[in-house]
C-alpha cells in the first residue's frame, strides 16, 4: 500500500500530550515504513522523547493503521540505503552522488517497526 500513496500520516505524542499528525511521504523497507525528515523537525524530538508512532494511510477501496516504534536513523551507513531507496521512489532511479548529498544534507530516517496492524476494507452492501 506505501508503494501506492502519495502520502501517508504519521502521529507522534508532543511533549504535552497532545497528538503531532503529519502527512509524509513513506516507503516500506524490510518489513518497516520509512520516512526521510530533517533532523530537528517536531516529530524527530517527540520520537526520541517517545518513539510509540502510529501511521496511518488510506484509498478508496480500504487502509491501514499501524501501531509501532520508531527508531532515528542518522548513521551515515545505515541512512545512506534507506535514503536510495526513498528517492528511488521520488524519482526514480539511479540517484546521482549529488542527488544523495541533497537528500542526505541535515536529515535522518524514521524506520518504524509495526508492534499492531489494522486493515480495512471497503463495506459492500
Amino acid at each position: 500500500m506505501f508503494d501506492e500513496q502519495r502520502a501517508v500520516t504519521l502521529a507522534s505524542m508532543n511533549p504535552d500530550g497532545s497528538i503531532h499528525a503529519v502527512a509524509m511521504f513513506a516507503v516500506a523497507h524490510e518489513e518497516r515504513v520509512v520516512f526521510l525528515t530533517k533532523e530537528r523537525a517536531q516529530k524527530v524530538r517527540n520520537i526520541e522523547r517517545d518513539p510509540r508512532v502510529t501511521v496511518a494511510a488510506s484509498t478508496p477501496d480500504g487502509g491501514i493503521q499501524i501501531r509501532g516504534h520508531a527508531e532515528i536513523v542518522d548513521d551515515p551507513v545505515r541512512l545512506e540505503p534507506l535514503a536510495r531507496r526513498f528517492l528511488a521512489r521520488r524519482a526514480g532511479p539511479p540517484a546521482t552522488e549529488a542527488d544523495m548529498a541533497r537528500a542526505l544534507h541535515r536529515r535522518v530516517a524514521i524506520s518504524v517497526t509495526p508492534l499492531r496492524t489494522l486493515t480495512w476494507s471497503r463495506w459492500v452492501c
